[in-house]
């Protein structure tokens, strides 16, 4: 579980990112993949190594929006939110914000990362 949640909350200082129709797949540059498929139904997969999740990704507008369980003792819920923001200096940035529910026991965080956008 520990493992899971570091996997989740650790940001990557680089990130490659591939879409096609079907699903949004993000690089990491510690060589962490995820896949997200935006069709707003329930997908499982890893985080960290071994830690099992619930993932149910969809859109909302520009912002694509991820929701994660942790399969685990302890309820756990993760919400993902990927946004292209343009600043006032003209360069696009790409906003992740992570907010995590511990439910009744625990508190909750949230953590946003920024992102310059490199075209190639």
């Amino acid at each position: 579980m520990q493992e899971a949640m570091r996997d989740l909350m650790t940001a990557p200082r680089r990130m490659t990112i591939t879409a096609d129709d079907r699903e949004i797949v993000l690089a990491y540059g510690d060589r962490r993949v995820v896949r997200l498929i935006p069709d707003d139904r329930e997908h499982s997969g890893l985080a960290g190594t071994s830690a099992r999740v619930t993932r149910k990704t969809r859109w909302r507008g520009a912002v694509l929006e991820a929701d994660i369980e942790l399969q685990s003792r302890v309820e756990l819920r993760v919400r993902q939110a990927y946004e292209v923001r343009l600043t006032e200096s003209g360069y696009r940035q790409l906003i992740v914000t992570t907010r995590v529910d511990a439910g009744r026991r625990g508190r909750d965080r949230e953590l946003r990362r920024v992102y310059d956008i490199e075209l190639r």
